[in-house]
């Protein structure tokens, strides 16, 4: 009877050790199915950030810098240049604000606001070169100055912007868990 004993206690041993592995190679298997639809799925969100990134920053930039240079004040051309990049900051900034995350969207929105100065200030600018002609020293120091100060803005909310995109796309998903 002793025999019969062990046999069945060893039986049932090795039935709980295999029920064991199993339920671990399950748990296993789930776990790494689940960090492998995380991956996938960051990486569909992080593509398309990316590309909307990257064409809020360069136009960030290169409105700052154009508002700032000298030749907005004497080339026709430099200004409707400068006055075309609103189209690009405007679409990236709405997929930017839908795509998120929150602190990349709300980086975007400064960056979208100081753009809006800096236009206006350049519209005003527009106004004043195509005016009669006259010269008014005290409203061309003035556009001057709020051009300058505008773009300076504009660039540093941009340089932001690019660090909020940054820890943007460099998040995995995992931080939060």
């Amino acid at each position: 009877m002793d025999a019969g004993i062990a046999a069945i206690g060893g039986a049932l041993v090795v039935a709980v050790a295999t029920l064991g592995t199993a339920t671990l190679a399950t748990w296993a298997q789930r776990a790494n199915a689940q960090a492998t639809v995380r991956s996938e799925h960051q990486k569909e969100l992080r593509q398309p950030r990316r590309e909307a990134y990257g064409k809020l920053i360069p136009a960030g930039m290169r409105l700052a810098e154009c508002a700032a240079g000298d030749l907005i004040w004497v080339e026709d051309r430099a200004r409707s240049q400068a006055l075309e990049l609103k189209g690009p900051i405007e679409e990236s900034w709405l997929d930017i604000s839908l795509l998120g995350p929150p602190h990349a969207a709300s980086s975007a929105i400064d960056v979208h606001r100081y753009a809006h100065v800096v236009f206006d200030h350049l519209w005003q600018l527009e106004s004043y070169v195509r005016s009669t002609g006259r010269d008014d020293e005290d409203l061309v120091d003035r556009l001057a100055a709020d051009l300058d100060e505008s773009s300076q803005k504009l660039r540093d909310a941009v340089l932001a912007f690019s660090r909020a995109a940054q820890i943007a796309l460099e998040a995995t998903g995992l931080e939060q868990r």
